[in-house]
């Protein structure tokens, strides 16, 4: 396989002055990684780590959700990719510049975009245990748990996504980057700003936990849990030894896996 396997050719693409609101109706109804936006040609893209980012800035928090546009969030594209270029090579710059999407060029001509999740592909035949590439140091948060502190705690552990428990360590379910912007952006539509300081701080994580995220055990085998991931279009699983939480796994452990794994130039 390459890169062109997995290519998408008609992304969603959104014009740069358009409402974020738009976006983020896209990233709900499509459950893809990022929207692509262009000003004449493609220029960045817009993921929900972009908007987590922004949408605690004061300048942001004064205007209500509908009056922000994509151009106040695009990331602009830090690099592309091409036909010539490797799955490994592909990987490592996902990683090195932290996106979860690339555009894929032929010379200046855009032909789409490749997405961090479609990376998976390539990893769905192998036979390692979750184990051998999970992250260990993962946090973890309670239904109890301030919005506020898991938006910081994911910005500032480049964390997708973090497992609740319980008090007894049983797990619940978890929060993803999409839940927290979803409650933060309602939150800011419905409350004054003159109430935003006080009244933010009493939001919970139960307000934004899912419970279908996948939980296995250590042992269990990448290829499996791949497969779920990429169909169900999930953000990770958290993992587990004997009922307790140990870490977790996201598409960023698949990529450095691939780097690690794959031959340079494959």
């Amino acid at each position: 396989m390459r890169l062109m396997d997995i290519l998408v050719k008609n992304p969603p693409m959104l014009n740069k002055n358009r409402p974020i609101t738009d976006t983020l109706e896209i990233l709900r109804k499509e459950s893809i990684d990022s929207v692509c936006i262009y000003d004449e040609k493609p220029i960045g893209t817009i993921s929900y780590r972009d908007i987590l980012s922004k949408i605690g800035l004061e300048r942001v928090r004064r205007i209500v959700p509908e009056a922000l546009y994509n151009s106040s969030f695009v990331r602009y594209f830090p690099t592309y990719v091409s036909d010539e270029c490797s799955i490994r090579k592909c990987a490592e710059l996902m990683i090195e510049f932290n996106t979860n999407s690339l555009p894929f060029f032929y010379g200046d001509t855009f032909l789409g975009m490749i997405y961090r999740r479609d990376m998976i592909r390539f990893i769905e035949d192998s036979s390692i245990t979750i184990e051998s590439l999970m992250n260990r140091n993962s946090l973890v948060i309670y239904p109890y748990s301030r919005i506020i502190h898991v938006r910081r705690m994911m910005l500032d552990n480049n964390l997708s996504f973090l497992p609740v428990l319980s008090d007894n360590g049983k797990v619940l379910g978890a929060v993803t980057e999409g839940e927290v912007v979803d409650t933060l952006i309602e939150f800011y539509r419905r409350t004054p700003e003159k109430h935003q300081k006080a009244r933010i701080r009493e939001i919970l994580v139960t307000t934004s936990m899912v419970v279908d995220v996948p939980i296995v055990e250590k042992e269990a085998i990448l290829s499996d849990i791949a497969v779920e991931l990429r169909k169900k279009g999930l953000i990770g699983a958290i993992v587990t030894e004997n009922q307790k939480v140990i870490g977790i796994l996201t598409y960023n452990e698949i990529l450095k896996y691939i780097v690690h794994s794959f031959p340079e130039g494959l």
